[in-house]
């Protein structure tokens, strides 16, 4: 004990000067420490003895102070955080333990008609702000009388005038926590935005009870907007029975059935593991998430998983009117032993008020067999607006992980030109980098893909792959766009549509359009450098902008735009 001690004494004073957050695990022993924009994970064996220290970066940005209330001042009010309260309504505000983590409770009664009661924090907006601002909660209705739960952003010029506004509402009481969330476009000469949760009186005598687990703002880099909170797992993690889960998510199945683990992978990125366990008697487990939907919009749904074992990795959402009366649902399952996308899309059903996304493991036949080896890997998941069939996770090649060379959700794979290949961001809004430059590589080549997995409806059909790649240069090279089998033993075999070009410096529109033969259930998408003459000098460089895979292209239907929503 005195070795752990001392080695995290080191730990503490070498990641920052700054007041440092101390996580256990169900033992009582420390797990991690975060600290700033890093986190020291630790782990122990069963008697408290450390076993392994590593070391990572937080990604997780939150421009709120304070937005899963986890500091508390003596007080016992939540720091960074001031009330909204009227003389004549009755309120209180109080902070809640409720598992590990921290909540924010508002109660009130004899609201007056119109006012407002909870809580609000005002922020500078950043200079990156330029496109969106992104606002998200998760909370929980208890009571409502005449009122209504309304989250809101008022945006503020240097004079203190609100000149623009948007705003969720709902009346949503159920037993569980839901997200809320909004994207709005913020005035050009906005300096401050003021958020604001609160019970909201639309009559006489109004009254309720909300709890607030957390709060999120971000800026709108992405044009595509993820309805979840914590997508990516890279928040914080919270200890329950069956382990360790990310922030804003819960657990459905059978207790006992599965555990969960958030493991560090080597890029420092944490990944959802849900390994069976033989004492279980379900043969499923999830990670689920609830969230509030408008039954206007269309919707589509997005994962990265791999799996090891005896076991697929299953997707669903699921769709529900205000009374819980189910309307709809849709799913997937994939098998594949690497990572890969699925996706699901569609209507959302009318009078639908709320939905819950799904995403975990399904097993068979597992018995008599090392558990252990039994493992789906969840790297994130997104649901979004979107007119959109569109079935590649970051189409745009917008998201870049920190320190990472390659487009989130992409993989690199070089022949050879590796030794010379580069890869990046490109400058501006984003586009994959991938340059060779001019020199004897051989017969070898530069790509970056992703594989997919086809949803049951995709199976069999068309599709579209649509694109732009800028040519920045090019000598005795190609580029070649595919759509075929993924390149690893075991694929379905079928065919490969590719296109190959040949070009001077410009920007060249892919267009690549075929069948999907029955029963395939993966594809995978790549674009290629390589030489025209083999053995001789070559080298490219070039900008991949977008591209977007439509598993259930339509000849005869009308054209479509293929952009989200908040493009259009």
């Amino acid at each position: 004990m005195f070795v752990v001690l001392s080695f995290l004494t080191f730990s503490v004073t070498s990641v920052s000067a700054h007041q440092a957050e101390y996580r256990y695990d169900k033992n009582g022993n420390l797990s991690v420490i975060t600290q700033d924009e890093k986190e020291v994970v630790y782990q122990a064996d069963s008697n408290g003895n450390l076993t392994s220290k590593s070391l990572r970066e937080r990604t997780y940005k939150d421009k709120l102070k304070n937005g899963d209330f986890h500091e508390v001042n003596n007080g016992g009010k939540a720091v960074g955080w001031s009330y909204m309260t009227d003389d004549k309504a009755a309120s209180s505000f109080n902070i809640q333990k409720i598992g590990s983590r921290n909540h924010q409770q508002i109660q009130a009664s004899n609201i007056p008609v119109g006012d407002f009661i909870g809580i609000k924090q005002a922020l500078w907006i950043t200079k990156e702000s330029s496109r969106g601002f992104d606002l998200k909660a998760s909370l929980k209705i208890e009571h409502l009388q005449n009122a209504e739960v309304v989250m809101m952003v008022d945006f503020v010029d240097n004079t203190g005038k609100v000149i623009g506004n948007a705003s969720q509402k709902s009346t949503l009481q159920r037993d569980f926590f839901f997200t809320m969330s909004l994207r709005e476009s913020i005035p050009q000469k906005a300096e401050r935005a003021i958020v604001q949760i609160a019970i909201h009186s639309s009559g006489n005598n109004a009254a309720g009870t909300i709890v607030i687990k957390g709060v999120d703002v971000s800026y709108g880099l992405d044009y595509y907007f993820n309805l979840l909170m914590n997508h990516d797992f890279q928040g914080r993690e919270i200890q329950v029975a069956e382990g360790t889960i990310p922030d804003y998510w819960e657990i459905s199945g059978d207790n006992g059935s599965a555990k969960f683990n958030l493991m560090t992978t080597s890029d420092y990125k944490k990944r959802q593991v849900i390994s069976y366990n033989s004492n279980g008697t379900s043969k499923e487990s999830y990670l689920i998430q609830h969230l509030l939907i408008d039954d206007s919009r269309n919707y589509q749904l997005r994962g990265i998983f791999n799996r090891l074992g005896n076991v697929n990795t299953h997707f669903q959402i699921l769709f529900f009117n205000e009374k819980g009366t189910l309307l709809g649902t849709n799913y997937t399952t994939s098998d594949s032993i690497t990572d890969q996308t699925a996706s699901l899309r569609g209507n959302i059903p009318k009078g639908a008020v709320y939905a819950t996304v799904y995403v975990g493991a399904r097993y068979s036949g597992v018995s008599n067999v090392n558990i252990n080896i039994n493992n789906v890997y969840i790297a994130q998941v997104s649901i979004e607006y979107s007119t959109e069939p569109q079935a590649l996770w970051n189409s745009l090649f917008t998201l870049f992980d920190r320190k990472s060379d390659i487009a989130q959700g992409w993989a690199k794979r070089s022949s050879g030109a590796d030794v010379g290949a580069i890869y990046g961001k490109s400058s501006g809004d984003g586009g994959q980098n991938i340059s060779v430059p001019f020199g004897i590589w051989g017969n070898l080549s530069a790509e970056i893909y992703q594989d997919i997995s086809l949803e049951p409806s995709s199976e069999k059909g068309k599709f579209a792959l649509y694109g732009e790649i800028s040519i920045l240069s090019s000598s005795n090279a190609k580029l070649e766009v595919e759509v075929g089998p993924p390149k690893r033993i075991g694929s379905f075999p079928q065919k490969t549509y590719k296109e190959t070009y040949i070009l001077g410096n410009g920007r060249q529109v892919i267009t690549i359009r075929g069948d999907i033969a029955p029963n395939t259930r993966e594809i995978s998408v790549s674009v290629r450098l390589l030489p025209i003459v083999r053995n001789e000098a070559w080298g490219e460089n070039i900008v991949i902008h977008n591209l977007r895979f439509n598993p259930t292209y339509n000849p005869s239907g009308p054209v479509e735009m293929f952009l989200p929503e908040e493009m259009e």
